[in-house]
């Protein structure tokens, strides 16, 4: 823990979510000093440098980490660059928030976990939907046993990401332009979502969501994976169905789409049936609904709109690790679960759905 009682925090990225979800949630804090910000974009640097006042800058996150003197790290630029910048900021002594997915391949994600175990340091995951006391509440009655021995999981997500796998700047400027996007400082086009390799597509940039929701809400871990892809009028997969057995024996399903209309706010619902009971998670829709045993189903009170999403929640969950050593809602490990998944599937859709073993 902290002893001077101020988390000292850096960001690397100032893309979209840089600036619209983890600066603001940090400068909100009064325990907290944003010390620098590291892009490659200069433009998009001085930008977020002026909205936040933040006056140390640099388009070499290497060169931040060795002059500054800091607490933990924010990763939130494009996915390719995740692995190196989470290894950086670790080796240099810092706890690490982590846009996901976590890494572009098992043999990365589980060095990055690995780095962390070794050094006493927490990965943080950036999906916050994790977060929510729905989720929290429906992770504590599978792991004490109120639902029984996992039998099947049943994971959609569906989503109008698909608009950013085109390459087209018109659609996403019209995306942008949608309210859940209200207050926007930087509009990140996003170019490298139409690219495979750099980690684009559904998986890597929607399915990283639910599966490490799955993962995080379950406690389990995928063993064996079965994959189909559609790329739909893309280069990159669109649609997902994804069959899975898991660490347990039970088996799975997950399934998404990026190809709802612009604004719609799609799906993601999490089924979980157990040997003495089942529980239904929408965190589109804020609603949870567990049944165990003979007692009759209970539903839990909606949430709020403004809390279906807490976007803030890594952030501060980074800050509280650091300052007060909270409990870690969005660990590493089901980072790495995630991408061990992703990486599988692809491997089998590639293969025409012959069967993966999901690494080690």
């Amino acid at each position: 823990m902290n002893d001077h009682r101020r988390a000292r925090i850096a960001v690397i990225g100032t893309g979209w979510w840089g600036t619209n979800a983890h600066l603001p949630a940090l400068l909100e804090r009064e325990d907290t000093d944003i010390v620098a910000l590291a892009d490659r974009d200069v433009d998009r640097l001085r930008t977020a440098s002026r909205a936040f006042d933040v006056d140390r800058t640099y388009t070499d996150y290497v060169e931040m980490l060795e002059c500054q003197t800091l607490d933990g790290v924010v990763v939130a630029a494009s996915h390719a660059v995740h692995y190196e910048a989470v290894k950086a900021a670790l080796e240099h002594g810092c706890h690490v928030l982590a846009e996901k997915p976590l890494a572009l391949n098992s043999a990365h994600a589980h060095d990055l976990v690995e780095i962390a175990a070794q050094r006493g340091l927490s990965i943080v995951m950036s999906c916050p939907w994790g977060f929510t006391p729905h989720a929290l509440q429906a992770r504590d009655a599978i792991l004490s046993g109120r639902i029984g021995m996992i039998r099947l999981v049943n994971s959609l997500f569906t989503s109008f990401a698909g608009v950013s796998y085109y390459g087209d700047p018109e659609p996403l400027n019209r995306m942008f332009d949608a309210d859940f996007f209200e207050g926007t400082l930087i509009r990140t086009l996003a170019d490298a979502n139409i690219d495979l390799a750099r980690g684009g597509g559904q998986g890597w940039c929607q399915v990283s969501h639910s599966a490490a929701l799955t993962f995080w809400v379950t406690g389990l871990t995928a063993a064996r994976v079965s994959a189909y892809m559609n790329c739909a009028e893309v280069d990159v997969d669109m649609v997902d169905a994804i069959s899975m057995t898991f660490s347990n024996g039970a088996i799975g399903v997950m399934s998404s789409t990026g190809d709802l209309a612009l604004g719609d706010e799609g799906h993601h619902a999490l089924h979980v049936f157990g040997s003495d009971g089942y529980l239904i998670l929408d965190v589109i829709a804020g609603t949870l609904l567990i049944k165990s045993g003979d007692a009759p189903p209970r539903s839990y009170d909606p949430l709020p709109s403004d809390e279906r999403y807490p976007r803030a929640a890594p952030a501060d969950n980074l800050v509280d690790i650091i300052l007060h050593g909270a409990a870690n809602h969005g660990p590493g490990d089901i980072g790495c679960a995630a991408v061990d998944l992703i990486d599988a599937a692809h491997r089998s859709a590639a293969a025409g759905g012959t069967p993966m073993t999901v690494a080690p």
